[in-house]
């Protein structure tokens, strides 16, 4: 199976590249507050291979702890991400929240990018010197070059959360 084929850093190698390509040329998150990792805008899903990644980081880094297994429970809470709302078609409603790994300044996240969610590191700015989270976007191009393997996706806690006693 794809997961057991390829390090972490292996599997984000074409989208790390992708963001060194933009960073010479200017374009980077350095001066922007983070919008996308708030819940003004952040909606993310991650993977079962992406949750193991962040949950592999955080052990290595001695943040595998109760402390955030409550963080999680309270962004779940304070979002309400456990709780499903379907649209008219059927298809559940993505939730907003505020990232639990997000920190405020200059660098937005606490994850390593190599362990980062494959979609935070396809969502960069298109133009130079970026604020707000305005002028970014999702590059679908290079997400869909990388073998997801399970498609089933979650946000971030519940993920984590769901692998908890795995990990």
């Amino acid at each position: 199976m794809f997961e057991n084929n390829f390090s972490n850093v292996e599997r984000r190698q074409i989208l790390l590249d992708e963001m060194e390509s933009l960073a010479k040329s200017g374009i980077n998150c350095s001066s922007c507050s983070g919008t996308c990792c708030t819940s003004l805008a952040n909606s993310m899903q991650i993977t079962k291979i992406e949750a193991l990644d962040i949950l592999n980081y955080l052990k290595s880094e001695g943040r595998f702890n109760e402390e955030l297994k409550n963080n999680l429970i309270k962004c779940i809470d304070e979002y309400r991400l456990d709780y499903e709302i379907s649209t008219t078609r059927g298809i559940p409603l993505r939730r907003t929240y505020t990232c639990p790994f997000f920190e405020p300044g200059p660098k937005g996240c606490s994850i390593d990018l190599r362990s980062k969610p494959y979609g935070c590191l396809a969502f960069n700015p298109n133009v130079k010197n970026s604020q707000g989270g305005g002028t970014c976007s999702s590059n679908k191009g290079i997400l869909n070059q990388i073998p997801m393997g399970d498609t089933n996706k979650k946000n971030i806690p519940i993920a984590l959360l769901e692998l908890w006693d795995q990990a």
